[in-house]
């Protein structure tokens, strides 16, 4: 009910026990502009149709009084435009590998077939996706530690500085120093890799589908240590109640018989957050 949903809210925005806490550290570069525009992208994995579609001239059709242009053969999306503002949180909607193909494009890790990515000059960005974190669990040694990896890899920081940032995100120092990173659990090992993203002080973070792996009371404190960061959130994400604990999110909708992206503005709220998600279940 929207009591229920109200009350759930407001229960994730307490401050988290720091036992589960998210304390990422607060970025220090501004620019007072947007942090990436996209014009016109457009992106597809069957190469050879979206060659032969690649300047085609679109097709429309009639939808009421809307005109709507038709995703081309070959194409996952197409015809993307948008505009990522210093400080926002944004959430891009739809099936998940196509979401994931468009937030790769946004932080500039793939390319599009069409179109243009314009990021801020000099922007730090921090990605976290399923890959990475499978990419980077594979290349630590057995006995690896998430502290004795952190101290490797910055060798400049101190084992205290190291020690407190990791407890910043929920890891005792037991799960610090003693540990193999092999042998941590799901949601240790999403705290782990956010740490060591947080590391690099991005200010504009990539999630994908943060929330898979962590307890009810995980991502509550998830989402009140984003609540209180002061970067740019770009991110996909299925879980309407994590979604709807997170103030002025932007959402859209990547429609997958149009290929295009569309924004739920805030006269549909989070009814036309929720109308959307129920489809995906």
């Amino acid at each position: 009910t929207a009591i229920q949903r109200l009350k759930l809210a407001e229960i994730m925005k307490n401050n988290p026990d720091k036992a589960v806490q998210f304390a990422l550290p607060a970025t220090s570069s501004q620019w007072g502009e947007p942090l990436i525009v996209a014009y016109d992208v457009g992106y597809g994995t069957d190469k050879e149709a979206v060659t032969k579609q690649k300047n085609a001239t679109p097709e429309f059709i009639e939808d009421g009084e809307e005109l709507k242009i038709l995703k081309r053969d070959g194409f996952l999306f197409d015809c993307v435009d948008i505009c990522i503002e210093e400080g926002s949180r944004n959430c891009i909607l739809g099936p998940s590998d196509v979401t994931s193909f468009l937030l790769r494009i946004l932080a500039k890790k793939l390319a599009p077939v069409e179109g243009m990515v314009q990021h801020a000059a000099g922007l730090s960005v921090g990605y976290f996706d399923l890959e990475i974190v499978n990419t980077l669990v594979s290349t630590c040694g057995p006995n690896t530690t998430a502290l004795g990896f952190l101290s490797q890899h910055y060798p400049s920081r101190t084992e205290e500085e190291i020690r407190a940032h990791l407890t910043g995100f929920g890891l005792s120092a037991t799960v610090q120093g003693k540990t193999p990173i092999c042998f941590l659990s799901g949601g240790e090992t999403f705290r782990f890799v956010l740490a060591k993203i947080m590391m690099d002080n991005p200010s504009i973070l990539f999630l994908e589908h943060p929330t898979a792996s962590l307890d009810v009371e995980s991502v509550q404190a998830l989402s009140h240590g984003l609540g209180q960061w002061n970067g740019t959130l770009v991110m996909t994400s299925i879980d309407a109640n994590f979604l709807r604990s997170l103030e002025d999110v932007k959402c859209f909708v990547i429609v997958p018989e149009e290929g295009k992206l569309r924004r739920i503005v805030s006269g549909e709220g989070l009814q036309g957050m929720d109308a959307y998600l129920k489809t995906l279940h």
